[in-house]
């Protein structure tokens, strides 16, 4: 977390930066609600570059539409998306804690590793939230056949009370992209793409299987699967090298849970795991025989300890800043709750129909041209208003349908 020049944005103030990625900022924010309430949040923003790029665009509107459509304790919530001054923007709930991928590397340093009963219940909690997006329907009931196509430890949260999220649709595919050049790109992390995706053939649930299965193997033994000097080298050997036994190199791990890790990670997706479900009831059944824990409570325990000092950094930067924000506030230097200006447009889910330019007046005969300074306002405020109506239609086609969550419930842990 980095403290940043406080900023009003939308209807939040930013004061601290949370991550950058390829295509767009995380930021830490402030949300004031009516009678005084306030809550912390994540705001991810599109590079301000990026938004000329058609493609790039359609591609963060789709992950808004998908990830805002989710309603699930596995994935983080996403409260609002929308577009101010270009840029658009999803709000998120703020999860404190860490990365699956920051956890097995602070575990790595300590010569440690997660108990197999915990890391089978990481695996299967993050197969039940896969299960949930597999199974969302579009607004006419129709599946969306979505894939997220980016598992790994990175994209699953790990918050300081134990909870796991999975994060980031920044790169899943629905129904439509499933077929083209363009669609079958190669995104995600190059440790954890299946093969399948890796060749840029089509992909389906069975990719994010892999993701899973590679997951709980590093899990397990405590170090990456596959590694290399690049990202290339990374997705070679994710296509080609062997996949040791997780038995072989954990002997606490039993042979029956190393067997289920192998099926998960079999090259030919015609063996492997036909649905997250399946894999998730094979690891079910193998816990049902073990010690029950608390997982939240084991997460809880295994994680606090290990990240005491960047706890206490970030509460200090939280509190510093939080200062910072009531002292601009008492000096009215910001607005609480201000809501954007009429030349910003914004988008809170669907938009409404895209708003049109005004009627054009016939001249009227005798009437003396209009002073300078009105004309000038009135050119002005026609040239806006076409802006608004082009950014509100390139959005319609994008954010105008009513996605709705999953049909069937999602099963419990």
């Amino acid at each position: 977390m980095t403290p940043v020049e406080i900023e009003r944005f939308d209807e939040y103030l930013l004061f601290a930066k949370l991550s950058d990625g390829p295509t767009a900022h995380v930021f830490l924010g402030l949300h004031q609600g009516a009678l005084g309430a306030r809550k912390l949040v994540a705001i991810k923003r599109m590079r301000a570059h990026l938004t000329r790029e058609p493609r790039e665009f359609e591609l963060f509107c789709q992950e808004a539409n998908l990830a805002s459509a989710m309603q699930h304790p596995h994935i983080v919530q996403t409260h609002k998306v929308g577009i101010h001054r270009g840029q658009p923007f999803l709000v998120m709930e703020y999860l404190d804690g860490q990365s699956l991928a920051h956890v097995l590397r602070s575990l790595r340093e300590g010569a440690q590793r997660f108990s197999p009963v915990l890391a089978a219940q990481i695996a299967s909690r993050a197969l039940d939230a896969l299960g949930y997006l597999h199974r969302a329907v579009d607004y006419l009931g129709q599946p969306l056949d979505a894939v997220h196509c980016d598992v790994s430890p990175h994209n699953l949260f790990v918050t300081y009370d134990g909870t796991l999220k999975l994060i980031d649709f920044g790169v899943a595919r629905v129904r439509e992209q499933h077929h083209g050049s363009e669609g079958r790109s190669v995104r995600g992390h190059a440790g954890y793409v299946a093969p399948e995706q890796a060749r840029r053939e089509e992909v389906d649930a069975r990719a994010d299987v892999w993701g899973v299965g590679v997951s709980l193997w590093e899990c397990l033994v405590g170090r990456r699967l596959f590694r290399g000097d690049s990202d290339l080298a990374v997705l070679r050997a994710a296509t080609t090298d062997d996949v040791p036994p997780v038995n072989e190199l954990a002997p606490n791990v039993s042979e029956e849970l190393s067997g289920i890790v192998e099926h998960a990670l079999q090259r030919n997706r015609e063996r492997r795991f036909e649905s997250t479900h399946a894999f998730k009831q094979a690891l079910d059944d193998w816990l049902r025989a073990q010690r029950a824990v608390d997982v939240e409570a084991a997460l809880e325990r295994v994680t606090r300890p290990l990240f005491t000092a960047q706890v206490a950094a970030r509460s200090r930067v939280v509190e510093a800043q939080l200062a910072r924000v009531e002292e601009l506030l008492a000096r009215g230097h910001v607005q609480p709750g201000a809501r954007a200006s009429s030349h910003e447009a914004r988008v809170h889910g669907p938009p409404s129909v895209p708003p049109s330019l005004p009627p054009k007046r016939a001249p009227s005969q005798g009437v003396p041209a209009a002073e300078p300074a009105r004309s000038a306002r009135s050119v002005a405020w026609r040239r806006l208003s076409a802006l608004r109506a082009a950014t509100a239609a390139g959005l319609a086609g994008l954010f105008g349908a009513s996605w709705s969550h999953a049909r069937r419930p999602s099963r419990s842990s």
